[in-house]
């Protein structure tokens, strides 16, 4: 139930953070001043400061909460939450969720592309890539994928 800080070139741990429960998914802003955990088996999103190490909020999303893309061009926060085949969308200014979005079967790995405007999840258990468009915050597009769609970090070319 912690993230561990490791300093890479030492070898170090910096610094331990207890989060929530059973932590997975794990990304940062995009200046790198903020970590976002994904709190399997508490249903949350973890916020901690990058600098200082401190949990700035704990952020109740839907069920198995797994990965996390960040859209800082509207500041949102997209989490695939994989046993309710949502995705839940945390405004970042209010650090609460502001919707959830129903996507395929068992979403997994989720990247954002801000050139497009979009989001996609790779949806496993529907062999789906749902598209999520981050002006309507709608599903536009699933596409099919074949057997087993899974992914985690980017995994969307520009």
């Amino acid at each position: 139930n912690n993230a561990v800080v490791i300093d890479v070139e030492s070898g170090d741990i910096v610094a331990t953070v207890a989060v929530g429960k059973a932590p997975f998914g794990v990304t940062f802003s995009r200046d790198g001043n903020l970590v976002y955990v994904a709190n399997v088996q508490s249903g949350d999103v973890s916020v901690v400061d990058g600098r200082t190490f401190l949990v700035l909020a704990h952020i109740p999303v839907g069920e198995f909460p797994y990965a996390i893309a960040e859209d800082w061009k509207n500041g949102y926060l997209f989490v695939s939450n994989q046993q309710e085949s949502t995705v839940s969308v945390i405004d970042l200014s209010s650090k609460r969720e502001i919707k959830r979005i129903d996507v395929g079967d068992y979403p997994e790995g989720i990247a954002y592309e801000p050139n497009l405007a979009r989001v996609y999840v790779a949806n496993w258990f529907s062999n789906t890539v749902s598209v999520i468009s981050t002006k309507s915050l709608e599903e536009i597009d699933a596409i099919d994928v074949g057997d087993g769609a899974r992914a985690f970090g980017k995994f969307i070319l520009p």
